[in-house]
């Protein structure tokens, strides 16, 4: 018999694992894109203006 609570804390349970990925997914965007945008500036060849600020609202 499955009780109602732990149908709860399996969907819970995927819901927390869902945004674990997503925070992983967007720490390794932000290894990768810093990187690249420092590069950027150096080579003169641009830049990823919005970056800074992308990074800053997804922490928060």
């Amino acid at each position: 018999m499955h009780r109602p609570i732990d149908r709860f804390e399996a969907g819970f349970n995927q819901v927390i694992l869902y945004l674990a990925y997503l925070v992983a997914l967007s720490i390794g965007l932000f290894a990768a894109l810093i990187p690249l945008n420092l590069f950027l500036i150096k080579t003169q060849l641009g830049s990823i203006w919005w970056l800074y600020e992308g990074v800053e609202y997804t922490l928060y």
